[in-house]
């Protein structure tokens, strides 16, 4: 797909891209009076906060095509998607949009000194007839380069002006079309990005191979950074009672929310006449934040269930279990596994040249577990099928998984699902995430719930 301002006029831009509400102007807002579009607050200026929402996926995500030949059930086939997404600037700081492709596209600017821009991941999920949570697709990074600057009065261009700096004071919105969202052009590795920070390694990129600071142009086409999803675990026959759930993350540099600009709603495509339909998205269903937060939440009766988040400074990762009752005194519990945003990055240079060498984030996960409590199953998996498995470690009171090599570890953005059956009922208790990279400190901890061994009655649980 072209360039958005090249191709449409915006007004047209307008109506095809749609528009959202407008939720109430930061309070901050009114530190600044109005410029009108003009004599950008950047993020640093006092009392300037950035705050970026996704407010809308639109009504569906469109299928855009099938690696590998696509029969209905094939567990070879891979069906692709890329969604809607649209954001609005709810914050008090204007927030730079800068394109980096093509000519004259090469200079920095402020206010980081480089080519700063939001980048958009989308993710599809599975959660199966038993309540298991699957990551099953993820999208590559699609770079903005453009914003419209919607219901603001605002014209478009590289800066998404705040509420307390566009016209009618209230802050702009922007849609990425699904179309705009499938552009080979815009698309590139997860692993070229800082995630915590939103900064793109510009440096030995898709873009820049030789770091000479020109851009070249890939024009990558699929399957290269698509969200790729086998066919057979949409296909309804393998997947009885299954839901669908599509989850986008615009990663926006200072964000000062951690989670209103993440958005999932529930959907669903269907097989006929040799193709799969667009992703269709239930009315009603979206709600702001990662698809994690939901699954906890929709837990039926008599299942216990904890959510713990951990933030520190190189990011956050997430930690959800359910615990469900058994036959005969036995309980499953399936864990979520959710890095969010943490790397310990291997960086060279500076900006606006800062190469990203790699950005590995864990490799281990350890439950304590009582070395008398026998295991009548384990299961790692990530749904995507993109990863070469764990391999399962029990270690005196401890049991989890490992990876197998570096490219194996949990990175930004992506979920594994971990599911244990045992004679035990829950117990508060830790599980130890090993950091890939040497550093400090090397493994972080979080609360959640573990089998008890047999004398206890697992009342100790909340």
């Amino acid at each position: 797909m072209f360039s958005r301002p090249l191709l449409w006029s915006l007004p047209l831009l307008a109506a095809w891209w749609g528009t959202s509400g407008s939720p109430p102007v930061d309070p901050a807002a009114a530190k600044f009076a109005p410029q009108a579009c003009s004599n950008p607050v950047w993020q640093g200026t006092a009392g300037a906060v950035t705050d970026v929402a996704m407010t809308s996926l639109g009504s569906s995500a469109t299928m855009w095509g099938c690696i590998g030949g696509c029969n209905g059930a094939s567990p070879d086939a891979r069906v692709y998607f890329a969604p809607n997404a649209t954001l609005q600037n709810i914050g008090s700081a204007d927030v730079p949009w800068w394109d980096w492709l093509g000519g004259g596209n090469s200079a920095p600017q402020p206010p980081y000194g480089n080519r700063q821009h939001p980048l958009l991941v989308w993710n599809l999920y599975r959660i199966d007839a038993a309540g298991r949570l699957d990551q099953i697709g993820r999208s590559g990074v699609k770079h903005a380069w453009y914003t419209t600057n919607g219901t603001c009065g605002c014209s478009g261009g590289n800066i998404l002006w705040s509420g307390a700096n566009a016209s009618n004071l209230q802050g702009c919105t922007d849609t990425y079309s699904a179309g705009n969202n499938n552009e080979s052009r815009r698309l590139g590795p997860r692993s070229e990005i800082v995630p915590k920070d939103a900064v793109w390694g510009r440096c030995g990129s898709v873009w820049d191979p030789d770091c000479d600071g020109l851009t070249v142009d890939p024009a990558m086409g699929p399957p290269a950074h698509r969200m790729l999803v086998r066919e057979s675990d949409l296909a309804p026959a393998q997947n009885p009672g299954a839901q669908y759930w599509l989850e986008a993350w615009y990663v926006v540099r200072d964000d000062a929310a951690g989670d209103n600009n993440f958005r999932h709603g529930r959907g669903q495509s269907t097989y006929a006449g040799g193709n799969w339909s667009n992703f269709l998205l239930v009315a009603g269903t979206q709600q702001p934040g990662p698809l994690l937060a939901s699954w906890v939440a929709q837990a039926p009766a008599g299942t216990r269930v904890m959510d713990r988040e951990l933030a520190t400074a190189e990011g956050r990762v997430r930690l959800a279990v359910r615990a469900t009752p058994l036959a005969d005194g036995r309980w499953r519990y399936d864990y979520a596994l959710m890095n969010l945003d943490f790397a310990r990055a291997q960086t060279q240079g500076s900006e606006p040249g800062l190469r990203v060498l790699h950005n590995h984030g864990f490799d281990r996960i350890l439950f304590d577990l009582p070395a008398s409590l026998p295991l009548e199953s384990s299961e790692w998996s990530d749904g995507a099928g993109l990863l070469t498995p764990w391999a399962s470690e029990r270690n005196g009171d401890r049991y989890g998984w490992t990876a197998t090599e570096a490219a194996a570890s949990l990175t930004w953005g992506t979920l594994l699902r971990l599911s244990l059956v045992a004679a035990g009922a829950p117990v508060v208790s830790t599980a130890e995430l090993r950091i890939q990279e040497v550093g400090t400190p090397a493994a972080l901890s979080l609360q959640t719930l573990t089998p008890g061994d047999l004398f206890r009655d697992g009342f100790e649980a909340p």
